[in-house]
């Protein structure tokens, strides 16, 4: 039996390449912090490090985008995020109002963003920034304003302020303006701000967790007008949607046509939905006769994908 070659250490053949990088490693850690932190929901100074016009996996035009985190607890942090170009109709729109929100003008002629594009990351301008995320767990960015110089700093010592815990002169929600607040990412951030139990996604109805969020801040209304909010299926502050969009959102969900930014039933304006609905085809032959109607309803006829029917043709006889 011939003997076994003696086996070499790994530790031993790459000890001195790996001690040349040991600077780098030291570096590494809070590299990483940077690089792939994911901050959570909240509004974030930030300054443009990258907006890069390109293609997603499927071919269709998209914005890569990075904003440095310039104070707080995550101060140094990269949040990523991707506008899409063409995957909606309101896509487009989306892209517009963040192009706005960092204070340029969008062009008339959309072939020249590339150039607006590239002037945003040359000038790197200082933006607020709210971060959100989805159920599946994508975070969302959205550009609430630019600033610029003086504003800047005082945004970034608000900011530290707040984080200090200095609490003189705060303000308290009311049951009233809780009620007010129109997105569930609003709300969201109200509970994670004051570090509330209540769990959003066991609420499908946004009135449900304005409800829950008074109750477990003290806010709670007389049981009288308990008793008459559920006598009348609805809540203050809130109109029960129409029949009409809440068709088009139970037929938003059977066709997986989901808003950037919040979640369907939380949509109450049939034209956004008819936007979000539009710009697609539906075969006829998948589609409920009550989603053909909804269609019609709609003015969205020519979105429904006519079945084609085979033509018959008439044999002769003893062929």
């Amino acid at each position: 039996m011939s003997p076994k070659k003696k086996q070499t250490n790994p530790g031993t053949m790459f000890a001195s390449r790996l001690k040349k990088l040991q600077s780098t490693w030291d570096e590494s850690k809070e590299r990483a912090r940077e690089m792939f932190t994911k901050v959570p929901p909240g509004v974030y100074l930030t300054q443009v490090q990258l907006l890069e016009l390109g293609e997603n996996s499927n071919g269709l035009l998209q914005v890569k985008r990075e904003h440095l985190v310039l104070d707080g607890e995550h101060k140094g942090v990269t949040i990523y995020d991707t506008l899409q170009l063409e995957t909606s109709d309101l896509s487009m729109a989306f892209f517009r109002r963040e192009v706005e929100a960092y204070d340029y003008e969008p062009p008339a002629d959309i072939a020249d963003i590339e150039g607006t594009i590239n002037e945003i990351v040359e000038e790197a301008p200082q933006v607020k920034l709210r971060v959100t995320h989805s159920k599946a767990g994508y975070l969302n960015a959205a550009v609430i304003e630019g600033l610029e110089g003086a504003e800047a700093a005082a945004e970034g010592a608000e900011a530290v302020e707040e984080e200090a815990g200095d609490e003189a002169g705060d303000e308290y929600y009311t049951a009233e303006e809780i009620l007010a607040i129109p997105k569930r990412v609003d709300l969201k951030e109200l509970i994670k701000d004051n570090d509330l139990e209540t769990n959003p996604d066991d609420y499908k109805k946004l009135s449900k967790l304005k409800q829950a969020i008074i109750k477990e801040l003290g806010l709670d209304e007389t049981e009288e007008e308990e008793q008459e909010e559920e006598e009348a299926g609805t809540e203050p502050g809130e109109e029960e949607p129409s029949e009409l969009v809440i068709r088009a959102q139970a037929f938003c969900g059977t066709q997986d046509l989901a808003p950037e930014e919040g979640a369907i039933e939380d949509i109450t304006d049939i034209k956004v939905l008819t936007a979000l609905i539009d710009g697609f085809e539906y075969p006829e032959d998948e589609l409920t006769e009550d989603e053909i109607s909804l269609l019609g309803e709609l003015d969205m006829d020519g979105n429904i994908k006519r079945a084609t029917k085979k033509k018959k043709i008439a044999k002769k006889p003893g062929k």
